[in-house]
């Protein structure tokens, strides 16, 4: 995980986009996705600094709950752009359903991207 938030990094930095883009790593034992923003973004919601972006890619099992968390927290707010990873093939109906019923109030715009699945065996040479 330390190694796939580097390479986005190295990426990020390439782009140029290092100074608008935070990649943060999230051990749900010992925190919350809200309370890491609160630490490591000095400004919070509170100081009308909210998420632009959202990519979701994390345990399967809290896409829904730290959803909730950052709409409740005030870190999301109208015009934010939230994509999830893989909702279809891990099969995560909770957050599906819950953008659903959002839409069909009105609240938000969603619609559900199919691609390709790719898995390939790591070159383990590389890590030598």
């Amino acid at each position: 995980v330390v190694q796939n938030a580097q390479v986005a990094k190295e990426l990020i930095q390439i782009a140029g986009f290092e100074d608008n883009i935070d990649v943060l790593l999230l051990d749900p034992e010992k925190e919350s996705l809200v309370s890491l923003l609160n630490r490591r973004i000095k400004k919070g919601p509170q100081a009308d600094e909210t998420i632009d972006f959202l990519f979701i890619d994390h345990d399967k099992s809290l896409y829904l709950s730290d959803l909730r968390q950052l709409e409740g927290s005030g870190w999301i707010k109208a015009g934010c752009f939230v994509a999830a990873d893989n909702v279809v093939f891990a099969r995560i109906d909770d957050y599906r359903q819950h953008m659903n019923s959002l839409a069909s109030k009105g609240q938000v715009r969603t619609r559900l991207e199919e691609s390709w699945l790719e898995y390939c065996q790591p070159d383990f040479a590389v890590y030598e």
